[in-house]
């Protein structure tokens, strides 16, 4: 094993039980997508590794579906903080370790799920496709038509054998012993959690994206290259414009932008067109060769502007990629895609271009089509498609089976009107299986399946 992952683990495992909690006036932790305000700072500060509430905010908003989560990390702040704020000087095989070693020792030890679904069991079958093993559910308190839900979940596995660790000169026992002090501040930090969450104050959701459509998207700003470039100019000549936000940083924005080449000279037959909108972490001014070099190597030909500053509706985006669709005036046409989720671009612009109304959101991986079939997506954890797994589709009575193509897609002409199970028979060499069970729609829909690379 490689010497940098034998010293992160040994300071993932030489731990420490969690000190006592202080009792310090904090404000709260406010969430509002989810719609919970959290006294927990303190709890997080007194851990002696890694712990943070995330809020993942809306999944889906026909049902309503918001989550949060505890996230744990059997590493040191202090020692994470730095590997981070130095990853980019790291070499490749440096940065590959690191981030092998920390999804290793990264777990979630809770996940709070508000839904305006009063059966938890219905919303556990679409977001997990099942009961993960070992959790436990309890609802802790309702505001409105909302309901609000906490999955503990077990954290991190005990080694099944621990003497394992004497090939990389650690002591049997001491791993023992590091491992029974991460299980009792893990075991403390989630009984915290949960015990602020009852006392939690809770509020209605808030949805920063439902009031965007009719809004108008302006800006001013310049390309790669400085040249002053405004918003007017790149929307007056297309019926709707595919506003794309990106960064070079970011996987899955580039995993897709190939195809967004592809589909951004389609959709120039259509009176329609794609633009870029690219934010980096560093400055712009340094990256102008990379970034030319970048761009021909995915084959862009569609207009790239860099981040205008201080524009609301941009800076209000809570992820990568976020796609926007306006019309030639700049007026925001739906709630906008979040993640690359290429299968629904153009769908979208058939219909608004025909007129009709989108119901645009993100369902926890399953979304409605137009096709007149259900289609079932497959992607590794960098965004990329996968082909070659095969996918079981049933109802009641039978099973259909078809494997994913180049695209990741395996397409099931079946009957419309009926919500499908959706297994992954068998995984391609490579990816670990998937045992979950996933849904789709009562009406032909794409199911988005992500596969873990396999240990």
């Amino acid at each position: 094993m490689n010497k940098l992952i034998v010293t992160l683990l040994a300071l993932a495992l030489l731990l420490s039980c969690l000190s006592a909690l202080a009792e310090t006036e904090r404000a709260p932790m406010v969430f509002n997508e989810t719609g919970i305000s959290i006294d927990f700072e303190d709890v997080l500060e007194a851990s002696p590794n890694y712990a943070d509430v995330v809020e993942f905010g809306i999944l889906s908003r026909e049902p309503f579906i918001a989550c949060m989560y505890l996230q744990y990390f059997a590493m040191d702040k202090e020692l994470l903080d730095e590997l981070i704020s130095n990853f980019d000087s790291y070499s490749e095989e440096m940065q590959g370790n690191i981030q092998q070693v920390t999804v290793g020792i990264n777990t979630i030890l809770a996940q709070v799920i508000v839904t305006d679904i009063g059966d938890p069991e219905a919303v556990i079958q679409m977001l997990f496709g099942e009961t993960p093993e070992g959790a436990e559910i309890m609802e802790f308190g309702e505001c409105e038509s909302y309901h609000y839900f906490v999955v503990t979940l077990p954290g991190f596995d005990e080694p099944e054998d621990y003497d394992i660790y004497t090939e990389y000169g650690m002591d049997p026992e001491e791993v023992r012993a590091a491992y029974e002090g991460l299980q009792a501040d893990t075991d403390v930090v989630r009984a915290a959690f949960v015990e602020r969450l009852q006392a939690a104050e809770l509020f209605a959701p808030v949805d920063p994206e439902a009031s965007l459509p009719g809004q108008i998207l302006s800006f001013e700003t310049t390309d790669i290259d400085g040249n002053p470039v405004s918003s007017a100019d790149l929307f007056k000549d297309n019926q709707i414009t595919m506003v794309n936000l990106w960064g070079s940083w970011c996987h899955n924005c580039v995993g897709e932008m190939a195809e967004l080449a592809e589909i951004h000279t389609r959709l120039q037959e259509k009176g329609c067109g794609v633009v870029g909108v690219e934010w980096e972490r560093e400055p712009i001014d340094g990256m102008v060769d990379e970034i030319h070099a970048f761009l021909e190597e995915k084959g862009t030909n569609y207009p790239n502007v860099i981040m205008p500053e201080g524009n609301e509706i941009f800076t209000n985006v809570s992820g990568y990629p976020t796609t926007f669709f306006v019309d030639s005036e700049g007026v925001i046409l739906t709630v906008p895609i979040s993640g690359a989720l290429v299968d629904q671009y153009e769908s979208t612009i058939d219909q608004l271009l025909n007129g009709e109304n989108v119901d645009m959101f993100a369902d926890a991986g399953t979304v409605k089509n137009d096709s007149g079939e259900y289609r079932v997506i497959v992607y590794n954890l960098k965004g990329e498609p996968v082909e070659g797994a095969v996918i079981q589709l049933c109802d009641d009575t039978t099973c259909a089976f078809q494997a994913t193509d180049a695209d990741g897609v395996a397409v099931f002409s079946v009957e419309e009107q009926k919500v499908y199970d959706v297994h992954v028979l068998m995984a391609p060499e490579g990816y670990a299986q998937d045992e979950g069970v996933y849904k789709t729609l009562d009406t032909c829909s794409d199911v988005s399946i992500f596969l873990q690379d396999a240990e």
